[in-house]
């Protein structure tokens, strides 16, 4: 499964806007998470753990104005990227 082309907007060194057309790629991942949870028919879950990338996830410049992207949007980009800290929290309610 691929995503379609996502439109992003990035300033450049003059502070102007460039369009780019971005493809995200899929990314293989690994989760190792731990899960405890409070209460019989009501219930709170609270879990935590540590996602870690194998493979994928990068980005495609299809099309843009610019020759490549900014630093600033690289460093997004990164940060955004699969893989880190996992924290959820949740309720459920059974019988």
């Amino acid at each position: 499964m691929t995503m379609k082309n996502v439109k992003v907007e990035q300033n450049n060194n003059n502070k102007t806007k460039i369009e780019s057309d971005v493809k995200y790629k899929p990314a293989q991942m690994i989760d190792l998470t731990i899960c405890k949870s409070w209460g019989q028919r009501l219930r709170f879950n609270l879990e935590f753990g540590y996602s870690i990338k194998v493979s994928g996830g990068e980005y495609e410049i299809v099309k843009s104005e610019a020759k490549n992207v900014s630093d600033s949007y690289d460093k997004a980009t990164k940060l955004m990227s699969p893989g880190g800290l996992i924290l959820a929290v949740g309720l459920s309610y059974g019988f």
